[in-house]
């Protein structure tokens, strides 16, 4: 297990090296070389307001929104340079905050103001506030951005928000003391975390309704699903254990032991692909990354009061409030882009780079390369002349932290007939003069050809 305990450089160094591998570029590399990001265990610091606890990415991941708890604030973070570009005032007390899809407006919970409020990101102004009662702790909001379910730590409730119209279509009984929310990844259902009850409330969106209740042992906090739909990831501040739920049954099948003797487990974040689990410990300073698979830790960060943790959609940046030092540390985490399949001729020189970011060394793992090519393992280039036609599918482990696997596809088209001999294929100044002497007899016969005709 590796473990990332460092120094954090300040914010813009680096950063303008940029983090992002472009989905759309990727998409389009047949055969050539494109440059790849070194591995780095040191993150970038940028610096916020105090407490931060809070962090919300939006869809883009061009803005990271970190709410500043000891002054009210927001602090909005341009990911591309890793610096503040504004903030702006909100409620007292804010639990958590949640972004509509459209990223226009973030929605964030007042537990000192019993509201729960709309900032539009464009003006950074405030709507009216929408009262909820009861210290508003967690806010989801669905996938169409019309509906927002938000649990109410002192009322044992959850409130459906209508976010068109800002008003309270129902509420919904569930157990104590509610925090950690979150809507399944195909809108059919919700859960809540009721700390106090050590319970999961199931709630059905068809109904607003509790349709079953998952006991779950510990003073559970955070809570979410992973986006394949299968798992719900439920945090135990009690205990520093991370609760695995089977989404498909609603049970309770796994609780994974993390911080012994640190409670104060704070958040739950699942990587897109589903492989991955972050958990942070404000009280041991940590953020967990786990195999989801094998619910082993991979890798450890070391932040000062580790709190809120956001990744960007790409997955190449991990970002996470330092709430005792005001700062929001962003580490760089290994990716491997997927490719179309890779083409190459046979008997032709071939270059291409494997396209990856924080990365500090490449491996073939499984498969094999096409006969004639080989790998830098420094840098992911892939070079040489291909000997033999065919499809040819390997898999590439980047060395990071933590490590990143990948299957690529190069297929080697025979070369053309022009260029073969017998079943082998020319290559270099032979098969160019070659195919000069062979154009010039060609033509040579055929203006005999025309000649003897005229003459005739």
């Amino acid at each position: 297990m590796a473990n990332a305990s460092v120094q954090c450089r300040i914010s813009g160094d680096l950063a303008r090296k940029a983090f992002r591998i472009s989905a759309v570029f990727v998409a389009s590399l047949v055969a050539i070389v494109v440059g790849t990001m070194p591995a780095s265990a040191t993150p970038i610091c940028v610096s916020v307001g105090p407490g931060p606890l809070t962090i919300t990415m939006n869809n883009l991941g061009t803005k990271a929104y970190v709410v500043n708890s000891a002054n009210h604030s927001v602090s909005v973070i341009d990911t591309a340079t890793q610096t503040v570009v504004s903030s702006f005032s909100v409620g007292s007390v804010v639990n958590a905050a949640d972004i509509t899809p459209d990223g226009s407006k973030i929605l964030y919970s007042s537990m000192g103001h019993d509201v729960v409020s709309f900032v539009d990101l464009a003006t950074e102004q405030e709507a009216p506030r929408i009262n909820i009662g009861g210290r508003p702790s967690g806010v989801a909001i669905n996938a169409t951005g019309t509906r927002a379910y938000v649990s109410s730590y002192n009322g044992y409730l959850v409130a459906v928000v209508d976010l068109v119209n800002a008003t309270v279509l129902s509420s919904i009984q569930v157990g104590v003391e509610p925090n950690g929310i979150d809507i399944s990844p195909d809108g059919t259902k919700v859960y809540v975390a009721n700390s106090a009850s050590h319970t999961v409330s199931v709630i059905s969106t068809a109904t607003n309704t509790v349709t079953s209740t998952i006991p779950v042992p510990g003073y559970i906090w955070g809570l979410q699903f992973s986006p394949d739909g299968n798992r719900a990831y439920v945090t135990s501040q009690s205990d520093s254990v991370l609760q695995v739920i089977d989404a498909t049954t609603d049970t309770l099948t796994a609780n994974v032991p993390l911080d012994a003797g640190s409670p104060n487990q704070n958040n739950v974040l699942v990587s897109s692909d589903s492989s991955k689990i972050y958990v942070s410990n404000q009280s041991a300073n940590t953020v967990h990354v786990l195999d989801a698979s094998t619910l082993a830790i991979i890798t450890t960060y070391t932040v000062n009061g580790a709190a809120g943790i956001a990744l960007t959609p790409s997955g190449d940046a991990l970002y996470v409030s330092a709430a005792n030092a005001a700062q929001v540390q962003v580490f760089g985490l290994p990716v491997l882009a997927a490719v179309a399949p890779i083409r190459a001729t046979a008997g032709s020189s071939f270059n291409f780079a494997i396209p990856g970011s924080h990365v500090s060394s490449y491996a073939v793992t499984a498969g094999a390369l096409p006969a004639g090519l080989s790998m830098n393992s420094q840098t992911g280039a892939v070079t040489g002349v291909a000997t033999r036609a065919g499809t040819y599918t390997f898999t590439i482990t980047a060395t990071g932290s933590p490590s990143v696997s990948r299957s690529y596809t190069v297929v080697v088209d025979a070369a053309s007939a022009l260029a073969t001999t017998g079943s082998e294929a020319s290559t270099g100044s032979d098969a160019t003069l070659g195919l000069g002497f062979g154009a010039g007899a060609l033509l040579l016969g055929a203006l005999l050809v025309i000649r003897r005709r005229q003459a005739s």
